[in-house]
């Protein structure tokens, strides 16, 4: 007749007070722009869950990488990564391949990144929650 579960079991099972907290936890959306000249910039906007542009500065930590999610490359842009106009690069602990980043208070950051050559890289995301999002490639 009743049921077998413990509350904890009954809470962690898409229970309203989950999906309004798994909606709640910010993300990230990554829009990788189209090649002018030797640079390509790659835009972040913060998000909720459900995909709603959220107007929140975030901390984020970012790295370059030759496969999506994967280590840091070995070899970085030739001619560099900068912010666009959005945003901080707060520290680079390899220079132009690992950053800390900071969003702007409308939770924008944009990333102009810069190579004369051919290459491909994914810009990787780690979030607060240690959930990473990946772009789409970044081919020169």
């Amino acid at each position: 007749m009743g049921s077998d579960k413990t509350p904890s079991q009954w809470d962690s099972e898409n229970s309203p007070v989950k999906v309004q907290a798994l909606a709640s936890i910010p993300s990230v959306e990554i829009t990788v722009g189209v090649e002018v000249p030797n640079v390509i910039n790659v835009a972040l906007q913060v998000v909720d869950g459900e995909g709603v542009a959220l107007a929140l500065q975030l901390a984020l930590f970012a790295w370059l990488s030759d496969t999506a999610g994967a280590a840091a490359t070995a070899a970085a842009p030739d001619a560099g990564v900068a912010i666009g106009t959005d945003g901080v690069i707060i520290v680079e602990h390899t220079a132009e391949i690992i950053f800390e980043l900071l969003t702007d208070a409308a939770g924008v950051l944009d990333l102009d990144i810069e190579e004369s050559g051919v290459d491909t890289w994914f810009l990787n995301v780690r979030l607060p929650g240690g959930a990473v999002v990946s772009s789409a490639a970044i081919t020169f």
